[in-house]
This record gives C-alpha cells, structure tokens and sequence, in this order.
C-alpha cells in the first residue's frame, strides 16, 4: 500500500516545507508514503523569479536582495539538503498530465496541508484538488486552507465542482469548516496543522546542531515588520538580550537587529527552541513556538489581517488567544511566561483527534489493498 500527499513543499518557506515533512513522516510510519514532487513551471518562476525595477520601493528592495544575495544562497542551499535528507519525494511532475501517469500508483492521495486552496495564490491551481486522480485513487484532505474567510460565488461554485469525490476532509481553520458546511454541504472536522502531528522531541531530532549562545530575542516576520523589530531591540538590549531578525525584509535596515538570512528549516528550529522570546507573524514560526514552549507574541494587524483566521484557531485551541498582538503595542507586550502544562492539556484531544483523523485514512485505504 502506498499513499502520496501534495502540497506546496518546494517553496523555500519553513512552514511549507516542515508541515509537508510533517504530515508524509506521520504516514509514513504506517504505511509506505512519500511527496507527489509536483513542481510545476508557474511555481518554479514564482520561487526564483527576478525582481522587476519599476519604482523606488522595487529599487530598494533589489539593492537589498543584491545585499545579502550570498545569505540566500546558502539558505536556499540548506532547504535543498533538507529535502534531500529528510524528505521522500516522487520523481518529477511539472504538468496535469505528468500528475495523471503518476497517480495510479498510490492507494491514496491526501491533499494538504498550507494554503494549497487560496483563490488568491498558485492561479487556483486545480491540480491541488486532486481533480486529476483516476476513480480507483482515494482522494482525502488533510487541513488544507483556502487562506481567505469567505470565497465570492464563482469561487463557491469552483470549489463545489472540484471537490467532488473526495472521500474524507478535514480543514485546519474554523473558517474552513465552516465553508465546507456552506458550499459543500458537509460537516467537516476542524484538525491541527500537520506539525503537530509529530511530537517537540521529534522536532527537536531534526534541529541544527548550532544557535546563537546567551539570551536573545528572535523575530521573524513574513511580512513587513514595521516598527516590531525596532521595538525589541530597545526594549531588550539593554538588558543585556541580543535580537536577531531571520526574516528577510527591506525595513530591517533601519533597526539594531542582527540579521540572519541564511538558516535553513534545521537552522529554524534550533532558533526558536534556544530564544527567550519571540515575535513573529508567521503560522508556524507559532506552532513551533508552542510546541517548544516559548514565551511569544503573534502579530495579527496589518497585512496580516486577512490570514489573521489560521492563527486566531490555532491560539483558541491552546487556550493563547491574548498572545495576538497589533505592532502599535509591540514596546509594551508584559511577556509573561506561558503555562506550559495549561497549553499541553488544551491540545492533548485535538492532537490525538488530528492524528486519529489520518490514522483513519491508512485504515480505510488497508482494507481495500
């Protein structure tokens, strides 16, 4: 028996690549598992396309990539090494059609997790619904994410038709399942990121060997950071923390932050187990810091508003909602320590559910082998 998953693992992005880790390795202790290594063209100019001088913004941006170019390289190179080591790929499929010879092969294909069916990113690639799969491949969905709260009715009536055969689905946020219930018409249990289907000791196996020494303060920001980062680095400095900024953005020129561009997906959670504190607006730079049990803060305004959702849910379930925080109220955030067995205990039923979830679907697909 085997069994593919498809999601978007080729990004050189850490939560992309760490949940497609995730969820392939809790499978493949079941069963026989690996990637589908979809890799198409659009997805290959996106990750490594050129930047297009057009305006001052764009120009700055350019003189900073050009900056720290040699940082991206052996960040992208670390990325490669970890897939290499740690990640069971398929051979190649860049085209539908490649996808459809490939397919065949397995017992069942889960799609998820990440944002694989946003409107709004990928072209609304419909080859993230598993529309390819002959009849005889089970298709099944594990906490994929439409990445917006609500879909107009184009997208409702897209969606309707493309998720037609699936035989189980399950969504990471509330908003998911509750889209599922109106345009699909089904009740759709809510699960966990896939890196919680794997435990902080198994995280901790895979971390780098090496992270900063002393006490510091690490910020990772997807998006601009505006004023965050500038705020730790007054506020914790002189208190003897150093503050380091792994995220990769024009704006850090302008604060005291140590910039560190070149960590790979080991070098990421070394990083974040090691800190003190951390502030961040990423989803899973969250996760980890809640399975390692850090003291954080999640920023939710801004740019972030709109995929405010996935973190909102997360928080909820840990029983962590008043660790959102709006950039405006960075310099005043109390960081008082998080109570670790409080949190273990909120998610100890909706990791066991996650993980029964897709115990279930190797079940289901054994039984027909």
């Amino acid at each position: 028996m085997k069994i593919g998953t498809l999601t978007t693992h080729m990004s050189d992005n850490y939560g992309a690549v760490l949940q497609a880790y995730a969820l392939s390795t809790y499978i493949g202790q079941q069963a026989e598992c690996e990637i589908v290594n979809y890799y198409p063209d659009y997805l290959r100019a996106a990750y490594h396309g050129r930047i297009k001088i057009s305006d001052a913004k764009s120009l700055i941006n350019f003189c900073f990539q050009a900056l720290y170019a040699g940082a991206r390289k052996r960040r992208s190179r670390r990325f490669a090494a970890f897939r290499e080591q740690h990640m069971r790929l398929s051979y190649l499929c860049r085209t539908r059609k490649e996808l459809t010879g490939a397919a065949p092969q397995y017992e069942a294909i889960v799609a998820g997790s990440d944002q694989i069916w946003n409107p709004d990113i990928h072209g609304f690639d419909e080859n993230f619904f598993l529309t390819f799969c002959p009849q005889k491949v089970r298709k099944y969905g594990y906490a994929p994410s439409f990445g917006v709260s609500s879909l107009n009715a184009e997208q409702a009536a897209e969606v309707s038709r493309r998720c037609e055969g699936f035989t189980k689905l399950a969504f990471r946020e509330e908003s998911g399942v509750r889209i599922a219930k109106e345009v699909l018409g089904l009740s759709c249990p809510q699960v966990l990121d896939p890196v919680f289907l794997l435990s902080a000791e198994h995280w901790r196996g895979l971390k780098a060997a090496t992270a900063p020494t002393g006490k510091y303060v690490l910020c990772y920001f997807l998006s601009d950071p505006r004023g965050s980062v500038d705020a730790m680095c007054k506020r914790f400095q002189k208190e003897g923390y150093a503050v380091y900024s792994i995220g990769f953005s024009a704006r850090d020129m302008v604060n005291g932050a140590k910039k560190v561009y070149d960590l790979g997906p080991s070098e990421f959670l070394a990083y974040i187990d090691h800190a003190d504190y951390i502030l961040t607006d990423s989803f899973h730079a969250t996760a980890f810091s809640i399975l390692f049990g850090k003291n954080f803060y999640t920023r939710t305004d801004g740019k972030n508003a709109k995929r405010a959702d996935r973190v909102v849910s997360l928080l909820k379930a840990c029983g962590l909602e008043e660790r959102t925080y709006a950039d405006a109220d960075a310099s005043s955030l109390s960081f008082t320590p998080i109570d670790e067995e409080a949190v273990a205990a909120c998610l100890a039923d909706s990791i066991a559910d996650s993980r029964s979830y897709v115990d279930g679907i190797v079940e289901e697909c054994s039984q027909t082998v």
